[in-house]
């Protein structure tokens, strides 16, 4: 009775007729555009000595009340623990990392250097609705603030070209010390958050030494992948450098002195590199500092003369002075 049932089946719905010899198409699926951006920005951090670590999605009522930089809404709870001690969706992946950083401090690696891709989970405004759930990426380094700009500048370029200017903005939030925050903004587009970790947060997680902090929105910056790279000319002519030392007030950001320069050194100032800040109330007066830059020109059709950049530094001068009352350094 069974084979009569068998046959009965494959009579009704064909299956007698299906040929054994035809082959079977597969076909490899293209990667995600997440999973390209992704493995531009594990590159990245990599070649900065930051090593990747996972960290559970919830977790105890401490790392929740450290805070959150996407949300001050409170945290979605589950009635019952998920983890001992754990019941709270995580909003932030930065808390956990510093846990990890204090565990890997215990087993004598004082400067474990940690990033983390994961969801968050941020309340919405209606009570009834679900959580936003945003792939964000954290970052926990030393206390090198220059070291982290860096790195999340050169994951972003990675990700959506070099072309795409990033707008670096100060902001104040409080897992962050005073005066270190940054918002940093890419195609117009808020991307993520930089800083050094508020000192009473470093106490709490009884760390030694004081660390930068970072958190990246995945998604936003997904938007923007450019998958196909595209190449630049690299000019055979050998490039020009100016330094530069302006004494400008305190509140002119660095930001604003770049893009000053850019805007009004020619067609052959190919980039403004900082070099460094320095302060002293008694050689430049109260509320200043002196920032020091460097300018590279270059020319993709010839090399240039000395007078045709000291021209374009005179512009540069002349411009800063105006809108800054920059003081330039001989």
């Amino acid at each position: 009775r069974e084979i009569d049932l068998i046959e009965e089946v494959a009579r009704i719905h064909g299956y007698d007729r299906i040929p054994e010899d035809v082959a079977v198409p597969i076909g490899v699926a293209s990667p995600r555009p997440k999973d390209l951006a992704l493995d531009e920005a594990r590159r990245a951090l990599s070649a900065y000595g930051i090593d990747e670590a996972m960290t559970a999605s919830v977790v105890d009522q401490r790392l929740d009340q450290t805070g959150s930089l996407w949300t001050s809404g409170d945290a979605l709870a589950t009635d019952t623990s998920m983890l001992e001690g754990a019941r709270f969706l995580r909003r932030a992946i930065v808390p956990s990392l510093l846990v990890a950083r204090y565990n890997n401090q215990t087993q004598s690696i004082p400067n474990a250097q940690l990033y983390e891709v994961a969801n968050v989970y941020l309340p919405t405004d209606k009570s009834s609705a679900l959580p936003s759930e945003q792939c964000t990426l954290g970052i926990v380094v030393g206390d090198d603030l220059r070291l982290l700009k860096g790195a999340v500048e050169e994951l972003l370029e990675h990700v959506v070209g070099r072309r795409t200017p990033l707008d670096w903005q100060p902001c104040s939030h409080d897992m962050f010390a005073a005066g270190s925050g940054q918002q940093v903004s890419c195609g117009g587009e808020q991307i993520g958050f930089t800083g050094l970790l508020h000192p009473r947060l470093q106490q709490s997680f009884s760390l030694n030494q004081p660390v930068a902090v970072a958190e990246l929105n995945v998604d936003a910056f997904v938007a923007q992948l450019q998958p196909v790279r595209q190449a630049a000319a690299v000019s055979a002519f050998p490039a020009i450098t100016r330094d530069l030392n302006f004494i400008v007030d305190e509140s002119v950001r660095w930001s604003q002195l770049s893009d000053c320069c850019q805007q009004d050194g020619g067609p052959h100032l190919q980039r403004v590199a900082y070099q460094e800040t320095y302060r002293d109330a008694q050689k430049d007066g109260p509320g200043k500092k002196r920032l020091l830059l460097t300018l590279h020109f270059q020319s993709l059709e010839r090399t240039l003369t000395g007078d045709e950049v000291d021209q374009s530094v005179q512009q540069i001068v002349a411009s800063c002075e105006q809108a800054f009352q920059a003081q330039l350094l001989s």
